[in-house]
């Protein structure tokens, strides 16, 4: 080989592991760091759309010095596992399955409410999105009517009345409920005190369905994984509790 040759292939950046990469974007601007302020698949998701054009392995070149703290300490004790990966794929997977902490994000999907003041359309996207964070899947319809009982009791007696089984649905029925709440509030009337009498009975059977529905896909799809853990999880046993609770809400409503 001669030595001009040498000179210019001495130019182009490598990898630590090596092999010859041209990237030419930019890198982006947010390190991934393993914190719960900025999830797994989300940095994913930016990083393939950010390294769209690239190959494969160039992807897999450039991750390391996309990673940060936590992540990257991970990253570097499980060099070699992550130099074996045969895909950007599969590295992909690894990094999931160890930063998307399953229990966690159950926890905060059980936990999530709309909060006074929330901006409902805002409550929907993040629901669904701690729903695709899950390492299963929620049937949609099931997602719909969770959302539907987290709402605040004022958005949630005008969108209880629709029959939704789509997000999409859901959504076309929460900005109606929007508009509706933001019309009565500036006329002074409670919405509560309008339609929870009437609807008291519909609201409080469809939430103890829709919990129902739940811990059942829930506790089967942890049962096939990790049996010993569903037995202990915080998650899990909070939604029993909760489920117990509006039982008797309902069964006492069928009776006044």
């Amino acid at each position: 080989m001669e030595w001009n040759q040498l000179k210019t292939e001495s130019n182009v950046p490598r990898s630590a592991e090596g092999p010859i990469i041209s990237i030419k974007t930019p890198p982006l601007k947010r390190l991934f760091k393993g914190e719960s302020d900025y999830e797994i698949r989300d940095f994913l998701k930016d990083f393939e759309t950010h390294y769209h054009e690239c190959s494969d392995q160039e992807k897999r070149d450039q991750l390391r010095s996309h990673l940060g703290k936590r992540a990257l300490q991970y990253y570097d004790n499980e060099d070699i596992a992550f130099q074996n990966c045969e895909s950007f794929e599969e590295t992909k997977q690894k990094l999931i399955e160890y930063f998307n902490d399953e229990e966690d994000t159950l926890g905060k999907l059980v936990a999530c409410k709309q909060k006074s003041g929330e901006d409902p359309l805002d409550f929907v996207q993040t629901t669904r999105k701690l729903a695709r964070n899950l390492g299963f899947n929620i049937p949609e319809v099931q997602l719909v009517q969770n959302i539907k009982m987290d709402l605040t009791p004022q958005h949630r007696a005008i969108v209880m009345i629709s029959r939704d089984s789509t997000i999409q649905e859901l959504v076309k029925s929460v900005k109606n409920a929007k508009l509706i709440v933001s019309a009565t509030e500036e006329e002074g009337k409670s919405l509560v005190a309008i339609n929870y009498p009437a609807n008291q009975n519909l609201m409080l059977e469809s939430r103890v369905k829709s919990t129902e529905d739940t811990l059942a896909t829930l506790v089967a799809a942890v049962d096939s994984n990790r049996a010993e853990t569903e037995r202990n999880s915080p998650a899990l046993n909070a939604m029993r509790q909760d489920l117990a609770r509006i039982q008797i809400l309902w069964i006492r409503s069928l009776f006044t």
